[in-house]
């Protein structure tokens, strides 16, 4: 990426994180360089947002029970009777 961006004299507008010994997965410092990433980007103020060590703090983040996270079921709402369901209904639709 930064050989292409360089022929644009853009090399500094590539950034990565590379972390060789862990999974694909949003593990905690994936999420440290994600929230670094946003902040620069959209240029946001962080200074309170993280903590004494100068990580970010996810100590407010709240970790939902995976029954609040469905729109439909689960005791919420229901599903609407003309709701395509599967990839073959959404096929059929589409022709």
């Amino acid at each position: 990426m930064k050989r292409v961006y360089g022929l644009y004299d853009r090399r500094d507008l590539v950034q990565n994180i590379h972390l060789p010994d862990e999974g694909h997965d949003y593990s905690p410092t994936k999420r440290q360089a994600l929230y670094a990433f946003v902040a620069e980007h959209f240029s946001l103020e962080t200074k309170s947002l993280k903590d004494p060590t100068g990580r970010f703090s996810e100590a407010s983040c709240v970790v939902e029970d995976e029954a609040k996270l469905y729109t439909f079921g689960m005791d919420r709402h229901k599903l609407p009777a003309n709701a395509l369901n599967g990839f073959i209904q959404l096929q059929q639709a589409l022709r």
